[in-house]
């Protein structure tokens, strides 16, 4: 079997920090990435300046530092943009675009390019996941308008699989703790919503007096609740799984649609966030909860 290359980036991770946690056993040696340094080739890299998310990994794909493939910060201005736009590092033209007498135009000799064309080009198939510039799109002077200029067409920014990168919603991390007060019988449009789902609770369905969360995304807001049910037929009170839902968008029942996950459905002990497709924002984003804590009499109730 002819050998692969992976390439694994950890944010934050220097080469001295992961050396060190090897060395004094923080790390395991035959798993993780102690298996791949016992058993592949280890080397040091050197952090480039400035230090950020975006430009180190344009670093990693082109060779070359911000002063050649132009990608200097997580979100920066364009030369030739509008004087209120910033471009997110992560989709913004690698080695640069061209800016002439008939205004930004794509390059015909970039200053800096991904490891990937030539890789592609000796007849390697390369795979990216969630790696800055392997998106295969069209790079635009304005993302929001389709005929805007092209500043770096797809062809080189094209692998042969890939998982888009994507750009944060908005929606930072957060933890919540209830308790059995902060839950009341349940409307009777959402138990009517939750039985068309399918969704069975041998215990009156409860719900959260006030919103879970609030929160707005690309304009549309989020009114977040919650559902409990007792899905266990034990004779017992025993509140097992909880709905998290956007009152907006009230409780549908499936199939849904991709990227669409409708209400989040969490039982105690599943150890495992839950998908939640934030319906209706513009640039596709969602979240995920996680509960940590599930008391069947609700007096604990601990939510990320």
């Amino acid at each position: 079997m002819s050998p692969k290359i992976i390439l694994i980036s950890l944010d934050g991770a220097t080469a001295s920090i992961v050396s060190s946690y090897l060395d004094n056993g923080v790390l395991e040696a035959n798993k993780g990435l102690g298996l791949l340094r016992s058993k592949g080739v280890a080397a040091a890299n050197e952090t480039i300046t400035p230090s950020l998310t975006a430009p180190s990994h344009i670093a990693i794909a082109t060779g070359s530092t911000a002063a050649n493939n132009d990608i200097n910060a997580n979100s920066f201005h364009l030369v030739a943009s509008p004087f209120n736009q910033n471009v997110s590092g992560f989709v913004a033209p690698i080695g640069g675009y061209s800016v002439g007498i008939d205004g930004p135009v794509e390059s015909e000799d970039p200053t800096a390019e991904p490891l990937w064309l030539d890789l592609r080009a000796a007849g390697k198939k390369v795979v990216t996941a969630t790696f800055p510039g392997g998106d295969g799109i069209d790079i635009r002077l304005n993302p929001n308008d389709p005929n805007s200029p092209i500043l770096q067409s797809k062809e080189a920014r094209t692998v042969d699989y890939t998982v888009p990168f994507g750009a944060f919603g908005g929606v930072g991390a957060k933890g919540f703790n209830l308790s059995a007060a902060d839950f009341a019988p349940a409307s009777g449009a959402i138990v009517k919503q939750l039985t068309a789902a399918g969704k069975a609770s041998f215990s009156p369905i409860l719900q959260t007096k006030t919103s879970l969360d609030r929160f707005s995304v690309a304009g549309i807001n989020y009114d977040i609740q919650v559902a409990a049910l007792d899905t266990t037929n034990d004779n017992q009170i025993n509140y097992a799984t909880l709905a998290i839902f956007d009152v907006n968008s009230g409780i549908k029942p499936t199939p849904f649609n991709l990227p669409a996950t409708g209400p989040a459905y969490i039982k105690a002990g599943d150890n495992t966030s839950k998908p939640f497709y934030l319906e209706g924002t513009p640039n596709k984003a969602g979240t995920a909860f996680y509960v940590s804590n599930l008391a069947p009499d609700l007096s604990t109730v601990r939510i990320a």
